[in-house]
């Protein structure tokens, strides 16, 4: 492998879901630690479910995909949107004005209240279906090039890092015996839309590519690709909502930005979050799938493909 050419070791790492920066050192000892981790790992000839969540706390989706060695393609399990609701935990009265204030209140955004939510979100809906491997999309503090970093941001991150920590003490505790991956989302969108070019303005860029990614989910459903199956009824309605959509631009009026910062049109916005949901857990699989290619037949079968 050393005699490789740093580009291809770039392309070897993306195929991969790695990160293709630096120098050709480390871009190959990057890729053989990669590697050497699926070969120590385990054999695993069962079903694995995978549980992709496109974080979000008005806008959560997730989407749980059955991987089956004896079945060509993943089969969607379960595709939901979720708009999170962060009750309040035991708030403190001091007087019968703040008392009033506290009653009206419909949601807290303090550590105690959003672990309450995280928890029952993962035991009683996320972790429900038992999954093997739960993917979680990488947050930002700051996206599409910002300078600052807004409240909202801060909380989804917040939200983020306590699904992380009640994941690990549920494993640790012996009470989930699953995988937990952060995905980075610059690494999704490139590997199902190729790179972008585009040298206009960062947010119509993503504008544009949020649609992008709308108008692929649909492809693969209307046409019965062999790319993903759908798995119950639940799931087919949902797929419903893709083939019935139109992605054609729409007005400066209908476009606006959502609670979590994210920029989109208001009547594809729970689209776009499902399809990224979709995307994400379907890159992962084909990473993990293009890893186990590399060790059988060298890493050199990833460029012929």
């Amino acid at each position: 492998m050393t005699i490789l050419k740093q580009a291809q070791l770039k392309l070897i790492a993306f195929k991969c879901g790695l990160a293709t920066s630096g120098t050709k050192p480390i871009l190959l000892a990057r890729i053989l630690h990669e590697l050497n981790r699926i070969a120590s790992a385990p054999a695993n000839n069962v079903c694995q479910r995978i549980l992709s969540i496109d974080m979000g706390i008005r806008n959560l989706a997730y989407c749980t995909l059955d991987v089956n060695l004896n079945c060509p393609s993943p089969k969607i399990h379960a595709w939901r949107n979720l708009s999170v609701s962060m009750t309040p935990v035991n708030p403190v009265i001091q007087d019968a004005k703040e008392q009033q204030q506290t009653l009206q209140a419909k949601e807290a955004f303090d550590p105690a209240s959003m672990s309450v939510t995280a928890y029952n979100l993962l035991r009683e809906k996320l972790l429900y279906d038992k999954p093997t491997h739960v993917i979680i999309e990488q947050q930002r503090f700051r996206s599409m090039g910002g300078r600052h970093i807004f409240e909202w941001t801060i909380r989804v991150n917040m939200f983020e890092a306590i699904l992380h920590g009640i994941l690990c003490t549920l494993k640790a505790e012996k009470i989930w015996n699953g995988t937990v991956v952060s995905v980075a989302p610059l690494r999704v969108g490139p590997f199902w839309l190729g790179r972008d070019d585009d040298k206009r303005s960062t947010k119509n860029v993503a504008f544009r590519n949020k649609r992008r990614k709308i108008d692929l989910v649909k492809s693969w459903l209307e046409n019965e690709t062999s790319i993903v199956q759908l798995g119950n009824n639940e799931v087919l309605d949902v797929a419903e909502r893709f083939t019935k959509s139109s992605t054609s631009r729409s007005s400066k009026s209908e476009t606006a930005s959502d609670d979590d910062g994210k920029d989109i049109s208001s009547n594809l916005a729970k689209l776009d979050d499902l399809s990224d949901s979709l995307l994400q857990g379907l890159a992962w699989i084909q990473w993990e799938k293009n890893k186990k290619i590399a060790l059988r037949y060298g890493v050199e079968a990833l460029l012929e493909s």
